[in-house]
């Protein structure tokens, strides 16, 4: 049988202008009528376009279709599908990496959003590096480094740190020197090759304290946002070992003014 673009592309439920598209890379072979000028398809055309069509929506290039129309045997085209299968479940390994991922980014801000006030000893498994960005003493950062670990993102996120020695002194009222950028556990910082070295700080896993806070600036924490903790740390007569680390997993804003909703984690001597 016979089909104008019309009728093939009403018959196949394809546009016309992908049939035209086929037809211009090679992909189909229309007679053409020397008296009106018009193409008409036959049943094999009407075969090879939805066979295009097929190969298409396994994500192979338009190239590759040509390859395989116009001359690859049954073999390389088995071939090319062994090829695809590796491709697809390397694919499914990274989605559920994403996926676990994203669980424990959800696990961590349902935790935040739930617990605020709430004070707890932890077995930090984890080294913690970052690299600070924002805050006072911080000199010039290359630029390369910089990028690196923002465009890391989401395996790196925003985090905080306090000077241990502000937090040891139980006597402060003023706000504390907080510096903001960006962090990274080490499974992930080594997965993803991220520098470890200066100015990159890097933070041991142990035993730690951690509370958390919802505060209207990140760089405006006072001693009395961190009473409970610190009361915690005083009666039990620990001894702070590194500068906090912390997480800033929330920024509401269902209010007037932004609320940064924190997790602070301090390691323990």
């Amino acid at each position: 049988m016979k089909y104008t673009i019309h009728m093939l592309a009403a018959r196949l439920g394809i546009t016309q202008e992908t049939i035209r598209h086929y037809k211009n890379l090679g992909l189909l072979s229309p007679e053409r009528n020397p008296d009106n000028g018009y193409y008409y398809y036959d049943d094999l055309d009407a075969v090879r376009a939805l066979s295009v069509r097929r190969y298409r929506s396994m994500e192979l290039s338009i190239n590759g279709v040509h390859d395989i129309i116009n001359g690859r045997s049954a073999e390389s085209q088995l071939a090319w599908l062994e090829e695809k299968e590796q491709e697809l479940s390397h694919r499914i390994e990274i989605l559920q990496h994403d996926l676990r991922h994203t669980r424990e980014i959800h696990h961590y801000m349902e935790m935040t959003i739930a617990n605020q006030g709430a004070v707890e000893l932890v077995n930090w498994k984890d080294d913690f590096s970052a690299l600070y960005l924002l805050g006072d003493g911080i000199g010039d950062i290359p630029g390369e480094l910089v990028k690196q670990w923002v465009d890391a993102m989401p395996y790196t996120y925003l985090t905080l740190s306090i000077p241990k020695e502000q937090l040891m002194d139980f006597s402060r009222t003023e706000n504390y020197d907080v510096r903001v950028g960006m962090g990274c556990i080490a499974r992930y910082r080594d997965q993803l090759g991220l520098s470890t070295q200066p100015p990159v700080k890097t933070v041991a896993g142990g035993l730690s304290i951690r509370t958390f806070i919802s505060v209207d600036d990140p760089f405006c924490i006072s001693p009395q946002q961190l009473a409970p903790m610190l009361s915690y740390v005083r009666e039990h007569r620990f001894r702070f070992a590194d500068n906090s680390t912390g997480w800033i997993l929330v920024t509401d804003y269902s209010q007037k003014e932004a609320k940064y909703l924190v997790l602070i984690r301090i390691r323990l001597e």
